[in-house]
């Protein structure tokens, strides 16, 4: 029984740490690529923390619908 409990701590670990990587990434690729997805991502999907990288990486103009 503990063995199990320690088999899927690790997976819910590295779960988050494969979270993270992903979000990393996200994150940079929208700096990355901010000017060229401007005016194309679709507001409903993207979360406002998407919104405020936009923003701030097209020179804080305010991303609206």
């Amino acid at each position: 029984m503990f063995e199990e409990r320690r088999f899927w701590a690790e997976i819910e670990e590295e779960e988050r740490e494969r979270q993270k990587v992903i979000d990393s990434e996200r994150r940079r690729m929208l700096r990355e690529h901010s000017q060229r997805l401007d005016r194309f991502m679709p507001y409903e999907v993207i979360s406002q923390e998407d919104k405020d990288i936009l923003a701030q990486s097209n020179g804080q103009r305010q991303y609206f619908k």
